[in-house]
């Protein structure tokens, strides 16, 4: 709930200079909208925001997932998985989209690094 009430990691004014790569990802059946912006740092450290519009999950679900890659390597990130997040939400079979939005839009943003 804290995710959703008090996302700690969303951003609505980013400057893109200070991001090393960011993606965009779109539900239309579920009206939600995601965007994730990463940085790496000196040590090969990631540190993740988000932009999102759409269901308190969707908002949840992309916070989270910023709380636990940042500070993570690009393979830790790389092997999160829908289910992880799943899990760590106790999402409903209803709600499992937000999962699979989150890991896709990580994964674009992740192949979008040192372009």
């Amino acid at each position: 709930m804290a995710h959703f009430l008090a996302p700690a990691h969303a951003r609505c004014d980013v400057d893109s200079d200070q991001w090393h790569a960011d993606a965009v990802i779109e539900t239309p059946g579920a009206d939600a909208r995601g965007r994730l912006f990463l940085r790496v740092d000196d040590q090969g450290r990631l540190t993740a925001a988000f932009a999102a519009y759409g269901p308190p999950v969707v908002i949840a679900v992309l916070d989270g997932l910023c709380a636990r890659v940042s500070g993570q390597t690009v393979a830790s990130a790389q092997s999160l998985m829908p289910n992880d997040i799943e899990q760590a939400f106790c999402l409903s079979a209803t709600q499992r989209y937000a999962a699979v939005m989150a890991i896709d839009v990580l994964a674009k943003a992740l192949s979008n690094l040192g372009r």
